[in-house]
């Protein structure tokens, strides 16, 4: 199962107890998608799922096992895995509910909550769910899907470093980093847009190889235009 999972594109890490992936989420490190087998030695799986909910661990769960009851399904879903595949399975099918749960997980992602109807950024009013940055005295600005959800997820990390691979899985691509400048050329436009509704008050900055991160200026979040130097 390793070798397809891995010849996929995905990284994985292996636990052989939960207490290990208790610690690895501890120190900070949060899965795209948790396979989570229902028998471990000395522990339930739905106990741990189970857990990792009450945690408020949101990520997907596809849970695997060998018993293939109907009540055995129920109860791996009830403790709140997305999906549950019974043992023996075609490593083909695994990749494909892997790859479904992640595209669910990704569509959900780009989605601007009932919170998010209007984002304050200094002076500038933007509106998720129309994709518009609005000013007063200026002509609003209009981004364009994948523009909006990338600038969405800078705004729900407002000067947090996101990686290149954090925003393609925000606008739920599939595709490798490495493989596509589709997010660089979304940047770029961003980037050229924010300067001018803003007059240069909201900046995608770029830390070198770590990734990039919205800055607010001083002058911006007072409501101000920033000063012109001369």
């Amino acid at each position: 199962m390793r070798p397809r999972l891995c010849g996929a594109g995905w990284q994985l890490r292996i636990f052989h107890g939960p207490e290990t992936m208790l610690t690895a989420l501890e120190t900070g490190e949060q899965p795209d998608l948790l396979l989570l087998d229902r028998r471990l030695p000395r522990h339930e799986g739905t106990h741990v799922l189970r857990d990792l909910r009450l945690q408020g661990r949101n990520f997907p769960v596809l849970m695997l096992s060998a018993l293939d009851s109907p009540a055995d399904r129920i109860a791996g879903l009830e403790h709140g895995a997305q999906d549950y595949l019974v043992k023996p399975f075609h490593a083909r099918e695994l990749l494909l509910r892997c790859e479904q749960l992640l595209l669910s997980e990704r569509r959900a992602t780009i989605c601007p909550s009932t919170q998010e109807e209007t984002i304050q950024l200094g002076d500038v009013l933007f509106h998720p769910h129309e994709g518009v940055l609005e000013r007063p005295g200026a002509a609003n600005v209009t981004l364009t899907r994948g523009e909006r959800i990338l600038l969405l997820a800078l705004c729900r990390a407002p000067g947090r470093v996101l990686t290149r691979e954090q925003l393609a899985h925000s606008s739920g691509s599939l595709i490798p980093v490495g493989s596509s400048r589709s997010i660089d050329m979304r940047l770029s436009r961003l980037r050229r847009l924010l300067g001018v509704v803003s007059h240069g008050g909201l900046r995608i900055e770029t830390v070198r190889a770590h990734g990039y991160a919205l800055q607010i200026s001083p002058s911006a979040a007072e409501g101000h235009p920033p000063s012109e130097t001369p």
